[in-house]
């Protein structure tokens, strides 16, 4: 236990740990937003769509698990907030929940002001992701032709496959970022 104690000894250890922490919870997220993505990329009919709901790709993404969650159901109130709730995995929630705490940081220099706008970009891009997701699958959904519908997937694929390496790398560049400051405070 006294091992444990040397992790969060000091505010960049605790910031470092945190920065890992996120990369770790967010690489399952990010791998099935990459591999959702590249389903939707590689569309070329509409025969093509059932592949998503066949294959269990579909439970790679919240966004896709809570659309077949919540049309499984019935369309109230109720049923979007059950269908959102039972959506979530434990991974992302814990991904959720240290891109919060890396978000609200109070930077006492440039290296953790770095840190502190990676989480923020990481989590602004996961906002509008699932924004963008949700309009796409709604719109989609609701679309006069399958060739439109693909075409607002596709779109949705390339955005999700985008969006993911950045923050891949964004959240990668931050932990290294952290764990210079731990490793500069040790040696000073």
């Amino acid at each position: 236990m006294h091992k444990l104690d040397g992790l969060f000894a000091t505010y960049f250890r605790r910031v470092a740990f945190f920065c890992v922490l996120v990369v770790l919870t967010g690489a399952p997220l990010w791998i099935g937003q990459i591999r959702v993505g590249n389903l939707l990329v590689s569309m070329g009919s509409t025969s093509d769509l059932f592949k998503l709901a066949q294959e269990s790709i579909a439970s790679s993404m919240f966004a896709t698990r809570f659309l077949f969650t919540y049309l499984q159901g019935s369309f109230s109130l109720n049923s979007l907030i059950v269908s959102f709730v039972s959506s979530f995995r434990l991974h992302e929630f814990l991904f959720l929940m240290f891109i919060v705490y890396l978000a609200t940081l109070h930077p006492e220099g440039y290296r953790l002001k770095a840190v502190r706008w990676a989480a923020m970009g990481v989590f602004a891009l996961q906002g509008i992701l699932y924004v963008l997701a949700g309009y796409s699958l709604y719109s989609a959904y609701y679309a006069g032709s399958g060739a439109q519908a693909v075409a607002l997937l596709q779109t949705l694929g390339f955005f999700c496959v985008a969006v993911s390496w950045i923050e891949a790398f964004g959240m990668t560049l931050a932990s290294f970022i952290a764990l210079s400051l731990v490793k500069r405070e040790e040696i000073d």
